[in-house]
This record gives C-alpha cells, sequence and structure tokens, in this order.
C-alpha cells in the first residue's frame, strides 16, 4: 500500500506520457464508434440537421411588415417614395390614414408595426436642396423586425433623384421633375437591394 505524504505535489504526466495516453483513447473511441454504428450515425446526422434548420429553415429576415403610410402632400416625389416602399420585400403598405391622430391609433392598437409620415412641402424642399424629414414610427414589441426594417430609412438618401438627366444635388435649384430611378423591371431599387 502506498503512502501519499500530504506535502507532497501530485506528479504531473510527461509530455510523452500524455500524448501515449491521448493516442489511446482516441483509437479506443474509435475502435467504439466502428461497433457502435448507432452512435456513429447521430455524430454525423445531428450536425448535418442542425446545419439545414439554421441556414435555410430559420430566417430571422422579416417580411411583408404591415405599414400604414401618411401622404401629407399628393406630389410625384412622395407618391414615387410609397411605391418604392411597396416595392421592398420588407414593407406591406395596409393602410393610408388620412390624419396623424388616425395613424397614431393604427400603430398603438397593434394593427400596423410601421408608421410613415411623408410630411407637406416634402417635394418642393427636396427641390430647394434642403433635406427633409420623414416621420417613421415603429412598434417596437418585436425587435428583430423593427432593427431590421428600420434601416432602410436610415438611408433614403441612397435613393437616387433624377432632375432631368442630372443628378438632383448638382441641378440645384433649377429643376423642373424629380423622379426616382428606376430598374429594368419597373422597381425603384433603394439602399437595401
Amino acid at each position: 500500500m502506498t503512502r501519499l505524504i500530504p506535502s507532497e505535489a501530485p506528479r504531473r504526466l510527461g509530455g510523452r506520457r500524455f500524448w501515449r495516453k491521448t493516442g489511446a483513447m482516441l483509437i479506443k473511441e474509435f475502435i467504439q464508434l466502428k461497433r457502435d454504428r448507432v452512435s456513429f450515425a447521430m455524430i454525423i446526422m445531428v450536425p448535418l440537421i442542425q446545419l439545414l434548420l439554421f441556414g435555410y429553415a430559420i430566417n430571422t429576415t422579416p417580411r411583408d411588415l404591415p405599414t400604414a403610410v401618411l401622404l401629407q402632400e399628393q406630389s410625384d416625389l412622395a407618391r414615387s417614395v410609397l411605391a418604392a416602399l411597396q416595392n421592398t420585400k420588407y414593407f406591406k403598405v395596409t393602410q393610408l390614414p388620412r390624419n396623424e391622430a388616425e395613424m397614431d391609433a393604427l400603430l398603438a392598437s397593434g394593427t400596423v408595426l410601421f408608421a410613415v409620415e411623408i410630411p407637406a412641402n416634402f417635394e418642393r424642399n427636396v427641390r430647394r436642396g434642403d433635406k427633409p424629414a420623414m416621420l417613421v414610427a415603429a412598434d417596437a414589441t418585436d425587435p428583430v423586425a423593427s432593427n431590421w426594417s428600420v434601416r432602410p430609412f436610415g438611408r433614403i438618401s441612397g435613393w437616387t433623384l433624377v432632375c432631368d438627366g442630372e443628378t438632383a444635388a448638382a441641378a440645384g435649384a433649377d429643376c423642373k421633375e424629380i423622379v426616382m430611378v428606376q430598374d429594368q423591371d419597373g422597381h425603384y431599387p433603394g439602399p437595401w437591394f
């Protein structure tokens, strides 16, 4: 019987001895896997199923979120912004309220997740070279939807505005018509594409 003296620390395995024991354990495990085919199948199948689920089935990108748009002017540019929102996959314009109170009621009741207000004189301010603000109100009860979907509004200036064949910034105040550039399919590409 060996007696352990409390003052002695346990001995560590030497470098070669550690690798020999680790190699022996690996060989033992592979022999066990060779004998137990069910465990081997689980080792292969579980990560494959997880890869398929997390890669394809679980999609956290929101689509067709109900949106209300309050147009306080009926200009071509405001309608172009509305059409651009409808062409995205994020938003589905379901309500067109007539005033701010109606828009607030739709948002508070949960009928819509987003409310967008295009203010009066929006096109006039763009023509002047100002940077008009649009109000975007989001129901933040679904943080994934609100986080992903507010991003396009942060870069609304990324839309290309054309003024008689020139960019609106180069044209200055002499611009007679401002339109949003459409692609060959008639869609308004925004900064989210």
